[in-house]
């Protein structure tokens, strides 16, 4: 009994009956007696590939065609059946349909516009899907993958699937190419790829800017030029060719300013990107979406959602002014105010300046105030704006605020563009005739001065040192912070913070005791956990003392600039 039931279990071979059906149907032109043979094994697939009849009998047909054939088209299956070609093209809807449902793939020529017109016989071509043939073979239930009304991200991750595929040897080139042809005119209605679409650019340039678009998305600003072309082209004259397109400047891509060759070391070794145009091309449809999924991914951008709240402590001159500021930058207030300037004819940038001694809360006050306010923050990383290559940190320095600016057009809350420690780059200029070094920075410096100038949203830069402060800048900066370490109050706020079981009198006596910035109480407070976690100690006032004594040291003065208001 058991072995009838699992005999009966045994999901039956469908590519018995798809053989059956391709048999059958071998010089039957369709007849009435074919059809009523088939019955048996088409009852059977219907089910299974979820179509009509004379569907599961054109997909068995093609099916045993394609094993002899990389692509049947209607003489092929005429003279297979035995009827004239013109009887074919009764079926075409079915064929079509079979193609819809992903059982077929239609092979067309390299012009999607191809694909719009009305079919001529000729130009009519199917193949098996791979991912049907590979369940047909496994005996399993073929579930597509949905192609349609994806959305750029969806799109982009299934391009790089078939790139992968074709990597990997899944795939040869020419099935890989016709796969994303299938799904960019699947999509051909998104205005992103109808632009693409404008450039007509040959395959080579499509797949290599459609990998690009891929790795931006999700979070790489550059790819290797080498290993982008090894991924998508099989052939070593292919690879060759288009590296040196690029590496002469004749690549199309390069021409229509849809990307950029980065400098690098060797020639061997250089980096490909997205221009600001491909970049505005490629997100259009969906701006807000597209810099949440981006922000998340880099780290230069702090979403302001993201930031963990803090209660800061300040003497009661600075927190008077951190909460003026506060007020400025909230969304109504801000929008009322540049209204109000715009007007005037007033510049409508705001750009704010705090300085004083390291630890002293100035970096944290701005994520905090981006955290109240609702606002991103788009990290300036100082580093990364210098350059061993001659004119490229101007580039770098001029692309920071050109993103900036676009970033601000695409967002309903303008994100603070925060300089951190920003002592090297906001420092006196130097004098005409020196290295090139220095005139590089002066030309930084330069630049930087007039899109303060011109800037329209919020920048806010640290510094420990005002000494070298420029002149030029110190102007530009509307509002300018002096952070003091606390008075003795406010030290006493920290100590209960960060150490909640110190006694009122010890944090009194340890605020009074010692002049520390916050960031050394933190210091000290770290300490001091380590070693309540290893052996279960409680706050001690002479030890904590002794961190104290470890922590003062004499950082020197600070000069003050003042608040403006």
């Amino acid at each position: 009994m058991e072995t009838t039931k699992k005999r009966r279990s045994k999901p039956k071979n469908m590519l018995l009956h798809i053989e059956a059906i391709a048999c059958l149907a071998r010089e039957s032109n369709f007849s009435d007696e074919f059809i009523k043979l088939t019955k048996p094994h088409t009852h059977i697939l219907t089910s299974y590939l979820d179509c009509n009849e004379m569907q599961v009998i054109l997909f068995s047909i093609i099916c045993n065609l394609n094993l002899n054939h990389s692509v049947v088209d209607v003489d092929d299956i005429s003279g297979y059946v035995g009827c004239p070609p013109i009887t074919i093209l009764k079926y075409i809807k079915e064929l079509e349909e079979l193609c819809k449902m992903k059982l077929l793939r239609r092979e067309f020529e390299d012009s999607l516009s191809r694909r719009r017109r009305k079919p001529d016989l000729n130009q009519i071509r199917f193949a098996i899907n791979n991912g049907a043939l590979d369940a047909i073979l496994n005996n399993e239930k073929y579930k597509p993958h949905q192609t349609e009304n994806l959305d750029v991200y969806e799109l982009l991750e299934t391009v790089k699937g078939f790139m992968d595929e074709r990597d990997n040897g899944r795939l040869s080139f020419e099935e890989m190419s016709l796969e994303i042809k299938l799904v960019l005119a699947d999509n051909e209605k998104q205005t992103w790829i109808r632009e693409l679409m404008s450039f007509q650019l040959d395959d080579n340039d499509l797949f290599l800017f459609l990998l690009l678009c891929r790795e931006f998305t999700s979070g790489s600003e550059a790819v290797e030029l080498s290993d982008a072309v090894k991924l998508i082209f099989p052939n070593l004259r292919t690879q060759l060719s288009i590296r040196k397109e690029f590496l002469d400047g004749s690549s199309d891509l390069i021409k229509n300013d849809l990307v950029i060759l980065d400098e690098g070391f060797f020639r061997s070794d250089r980096n490909i990107k997205l221009t600001d145009r491909s970049i505005d091309l490629l997100v259009q449809d969906d701006r807000n979406l597209f810099l949440k999924r981006k922000d998340k991914k880099k780290p230069d951008i702090i979403l302001s959602h993201e930031i963990i709240d803090k209660k800061l402590y300040f003497n009661q001159k600075e927190e008077q002014q951190l909460n003026f500021l506060t007020d400025i930058l909230s969304r109504d207030n801000f929008v009322q105010l540049t209204s109000r300037m715009g007007d005037a004819g007033m510049k409508q940038g705001v750009a704010i300046l705090f300085y004083g001694p390291p630890g002293t809360g100035k970096t944290e006050s701005v994520y905090q105030i981006a955290k109240k306010t609702g606002r991103n923050i788009k990290m300036v990383v100082i580093s990364e704006t210098k350059s061993m290559w001659f004119g490229e940190s101007e580039k770098l320095i001029k692309e920071i605020f050109d993103k900036y600016r676009r970033v601000v057009d695409q967002s309903k809350e303008a994100p603070i563009l925060f300089f951190n420690e920003a002592d090297g780059i906001f420092s006196s200029r130097k004098q005409i005739g020196n290295s090139a070094l220095d005139q590089t920075e002066n030309a930084i410096q330069n630049i930087i001065l007039q899109e303060m100038e011109d800037i329209n949203g919020i920048l806010i830069a640290t510094t420990n040192l005002t000494r070298n402060l420029d002149k030029a800048f110190e102007r530009r900066f509307l509002y300018k912070i002096c952070f003091d370490k606390p008075a003795s109050e406010a030290k006493c706020h920290i100590w209960k913070d960060k150490i909640p079981a110190l006694s009122e009198p010890d944090a009194i006596a340890l605020a009074h005791g010692f002049d520390l910035s916050g960031g050394q109480i933190d210091n000290i407070a770290r300490k001091y956990l380590m070693k309540h976690v290893l052996y279960g100690t409680s706050p001690d006032l002479s030890e904590l003392e002794g961190y104290c004594r470890e922590e003062n040291l004499d950082r020197g003065s600070y000069s003050r600039i003042g608040f403006v208001r």
